[in-house]
């Protein structure tokens, strides 16, 4: 898997991190975007912070075909966490051991605030996240 974290701002900054690459761009405020470069679609999940509600919401599965991106809409950029794989599980992002947080998902798509409890409901998994704080309004993660 190709590491690298790369944010264009006005000019090009390149930073080393493990398992994906940001790249920042001037497209429209509280965007994220991710970009599936595998063979087989991958699916992903997000979870951000409202300051509104002063709560986490997740959002989820959105699917990528290979060569193609999805994006989510963000209210906040302050900070979001994610989660990534594969059709066939083979891969996913972050990988074991290289995570931040760990939340239940259930299989299928969904929108919901995130509940405080850490006890998973039947039919749902308890699966790592990443934490990547956008360096702006919109950014794309590049799943390698």
């Amino acid at each position: 898997m190709r590491v690298g974290i790369l944010f264009a701002l006005q000019g090009a900054v390149a930073l080393a991190a493990l398992g994906f690459s940001v790249i920042e761009t001037a497209a429209a405020a509280g965007r994220i975007s991710f970009c599936n470069r595998q063979q087989s679609r991958v699916t992903v999940v997000i979870v951000h912070y409202l300051p509104k509600t002063d709560k986490w919401f997740m959002s989820g599965w959105q699917p990528a075909n290979p060569g193609q991106c999805t994006s989510f809409k963000l209210e906040s950029t302050e900070t979001v966490v994610y989660h990534a794989r594969t059709a066939n599980g083979s891969m996913t992002w972050p990988g074991s051991g290289s995570f931040d947080r760990e939340w239940c998902v259930g299989p299928a798509k969904l929108k919901r605030n995130v509940p405080g409890s850490r006890t998973c409901a039947s039919g749902e998994e308890n699966l790592p996240f990443r934490i990547i704080k956008p360096a702006g309004a919109a950014s794309t993660v590049n799943l390698d």
